[in-house]
């Protein structure tokens, strides 16, 4: 309701960074480079003012390093690097990401799937209020490697019945549970704003 909007607009305030504006007073503007762009974009929120804002840019190498090495705090999870005399390449994507990632050991403590053909971990990693997250899809030699690391765990996991875990982008999801887990190498973003983590490969040493 309106009544309920406005009390949250007051205890949980939003703010919207726009990236570029391909559109302007129904002119598109895809064919102009990124600076233009950005100096339209700029006019057009600079009046408006927070919290319609640009996102922030710079030129200037030793500032985007601090940003990329101090914003991970706030949340942000890195940086995006487009050239300036660049267009907008509609349908693909013409600039580079720089997110922060950390490759870590995470406790593995189920899979979804089956247990012949598994489609991705459930983990819990290292660090953290010890959530399980569910990985990205796994590749067919991790689905191979995880089958045969189970193999033997498969009966004591079909046992545990209704376990369920919250997917990015799915909801709840069941998986089967394993007792005890196996440890897995993955590479998962710094930031509470990220994609699921990536399984690297499973850890079999001792």
């Amino acid at each position: 309701s309106a009544a309920r909007a406005a009390v949250l607009a007051q205890s949980l305030p939003a703010s919207y960074a726009a990236f570029d504006v391909l559109e302007l007073a129904g002119l598109d503007v895809r064919g102009r480079t990124y600076e233009r762009r950005r100096a339209l974009l700029v006019d057009l929120l600079l009046p408006l003012g927070p919290p319609l804002q640009p996102v922030p840019m710079t030129t200037d190498p030793e500032l985007a390093a601090t940003w990329y090495e101090t914003l991970p705090a706030s949340g942000i999870e890195g940086l995006v690097v487009k050239r300036l005399d660049q267009t907008y390449p509609a349908g693909r994507r013409g600039w580079q990401k720089l997110r922060h990632t950390e490759v870590r050991d995470a406790a593995v403590i189920g899979y979804t799937g089956s247990a012949r053909r598994p489609l991705a971990l459930v983990l819990v990693m290292p660090v953290g209020d010890e959530t399980p997250l569910v990985s990205s899809p796994l590749t067919a030699a991790l689905r191979a490697e995880v089958a045969a690391a189970v193999a033997d765990r498969a009966g004591a996991a079909r046992t545990s019945a209704g376990a369920t875990v919250t997917a990015i982008g799915l909801g709840e999801v069941p998986y089967r549970p394993l007792d005890p887990p196996l440890t897995a190498e993955v590479r998962h973003p710094s930031t509470a704003r990220h994609p699921p983590p990536e399984v690297l490969r499973l850890r079999t040493e001792p």
